[in-house]
């Protein structure tokens, strides 16, 4: 009877042991190119919104030219608005649409989100996106930094981490 026992807990505890190892063994060489994340050479940009003090708020706009973009912090059609929570930082992909072939310029600009702080959010364009730049508005009291980019640009290729806004000094 004792025999019996120890009989079945080693095989219990060989199957315990071997089949992890089998399933890593016959898995852990095989890489998915499916990632999250991944570029897929569709056109656009990467915008990163690094928010330590709160929820933000995200405004992007068309412009049909450089004037009508710099008019007023709203001016221009509103495209849509992107929300996050604060504490962490968070990445929000823009792709370049055909509708959007009427238009020059893509306006973005980050504020506080419901319920949180007024803040002012730095942003930065990277240097390899050709006639972008920063535009500050007064609107409501605050001050808030807009990116102006070209939609010339966004429809010629993939621009990681393009935009950065900020709320930490």
């Amino acid at each position: 009877m004792k025999k019996k026992v120890s009989v079945t807990l080693i095989i219990i505890v060989a199957v315990f042991l071997v089949v992890p190892i089998a399933f890593w063994l016959l898995y852990s060489g095989k890489n998915s190119d499916d990632v999250k994340g991944a570029k897929t050479g569709a056109p656009g940009l990467i915008v990163k919104v690094i928010s330590k003090n709160g929820s933000w708020d995200m405004f992007k706009y068309l412009c049909e030219d450089e004037e009508q973009c710099v008019e007023s912090l709203d001016s221009g059609k509103f495209l849509d608005k992107t929300s996050g929570g604060g504490g962490e930082e968070q990445s929000i992909t823009i792709r370049y649409s055909s509708d959007w072939q009427s238009y020059k310029f893509l306006k973005i600009y980050v504020g506080g989100g419901w319920n949180s702080s007024d803040r002012l959010f730095n942003v930065s364009v990277k240097d390899n996106i050709d006639g972008a730049y920063i535009k500050d508005f007064s609107f409501g009291g605050k001050t808030y930094r807009a990116a102006i980019i070209p939609v010339d640009n966004l429809n010629s290729g993939f621009f990681d981490d393009a935009v950065v806004f900020s709320d930490i000094e």
